[in-house]
């Protein structure tokens, strides 16, 4: 059977460069299969504090410093990940950074 989400949150990463605003993502047993801005309450959607990163990246078990450690490595799947509480630029990411790969 197949585990289905839809996650929204303020902040989601695209890229380095690029984030969206007020944005959906959906997953499908932990693959992102589709993103779109946020319209209304569409019903059985989670509303996360924090910032999603959309990557292709398959681990994050090394250190993550900043969003472009997230895009150093690649793989066939797009992931997501929630980082809970985004740092500011002059706050670089460290080991107490709570990173979760959204499932």
């Amino acid at each position: 059977m197949q585990r289905k989400r839809r996650i929204a949150a303020s902040r989601v990463y695209t890229s380095p460069e690029t984030y969206l605003t007020n944005t959906v993502v959906e997953l499908t047993d932990g693959i992102v299969t589709d993103i779109h801005p946020l319209q209304g309450e569409p019903a059985m959607t989670e509303w996360l504090c924090g910032t999603i990163v959309l990557t292709s990246q398959p681990d994050t078990h090394r250190e993550i410093r900043n969003i472009d450690d997230f895009y150093t490595q690649t793989s066939a799947e797009t992931i997501a990940y929630l980082i809970e509480c985004i740092p500011s630029q002059e706050n670089p990411f460290n080991r107490d950074t709570p990173i979760t790969r959204l499932k």
